[in-house]
């Protein structure tokens, strides 16, 4: 089951509030169980509990993900209660540990939307554009201060700081859709962990610097043991472009796992890549 976040119970919340939906109606649209929902219901004190049928998850089975009806206890049965709650908490420990073991992870959330995917999953939440604009807003009254400009005051111009927050959100939303800046060159982009933050990085994938004498996978494999994974999907090896590599009905890379034959031109010139070529796909992502 996943890790609910503060956004599941908002959008649970009003469901229940403003739609009068169920608790079983609400865990089947957000993919929790009927149980969870009330859980939070109860511990945020949504409207209208106690007033006859709102509490109809501890009245009746509702169908889980897995097509079984969820045994859900009365507020009596307060041991089966914990026990759920163990089992619960159990699984989501398994769920977390099987997605460490995998040698891949998936980013397609944080490359489908790169905004909302910050605002959601950065430590300082909805915070983090307004820190981005401040700091900005700083460089650019030093930047007016050494040029002799008077500088602004935030408190008598709040729109600029709307104004910055709305040019950062939209620089972020582009940037993966604009074509690279960077010269062309191999970059193989692995997934990592740095400060608490997930990110993906761009490895040089070069013979002479890798030595990938021995197999085409050796040059990968060297930075997964160093705790990094492979990017579900697979992205352009071209430096600077954050792309998923192109495939064909049968999930077949096409251009050697490049986004386009123009990327795969700009690097690999004429020649089949040496690095990434189609039939080293199983070999690369199976993390072997």
């Amino acid at each position: 089951m996943p890790r609910a976040t503060h956004i599941d119970k908002a959008r649970g919340r009003k469901m229940y509030e403003e739609q009068g939906e169920s608790f079983a109606e609400i865990g089947r649209r957000l993919g929790f169980s009927a149980v969870t929902v009330s859980k939070w219901a109860h511990e945020q004190e949504w409207g209208n509990l106690g007033e006859g049928d709102t509490d109809e998850a501890f009245d009746a089975p509702a169908t889980g993900s897995s097509g079984v009806a969820d045994f859900v206890p009365s507020d009596s049965d307060e041991g089966l209660r914990r026990r759920i709650a163990e089992l619960e908490a159990e699984t989501a420990r398994l769920a977390r540990e099987n997605e460490e073991l995998k040698p891949t992870r998936d980013v397609s959330a944080m490359l489908n939307d790169r905004v909302k995917w910050l605002t959601e999953n950065t430590p300082e939440g909805e915070a983090y554009w307004l820190n981005r604009a401040e700091a900005e807003f700083k460089k650019e009254n030093r930047n007016r201060a050494k040029d002799g400009l008077p500088v602004f005051s935030i408190k008598e111009h709040p729109e600029l700081l709307d104004d910055l927050i709305n040019t950062l959100k939209t620089k972020e939303a582009m940037a993966r859709a604009q074509e690279p800046g960077e010269p062309p060159a191999r970059r193989v982009k692995l997934f990592i962990m740095r400060n608490g933050m997930p990110t993906i990085e761009q490895i040089p994938m070069e013979n002479q610097i890798n030595n990938m004498a021995g197999s085409l996978a050796d040059g990968i494999v060297r930075y997964t043991r160093k705790g990094f994974k492979l990017t579900d999907p697979f992205l352009c090896p071209r430096a600077g472009c954050f792309r998923p590599a192109a495939s064909d009905e049968f999930h077949r890379w096409l251009y050697d796992g490049y986004c386009s034959e123009t990327h795969r031109a700009q690097v690999e010139g004429s020649d089949q890549s040496p690095t990434v070529g189609l039939n080293t796909k199983d070999t690369i992502l199976s993390g072997v």
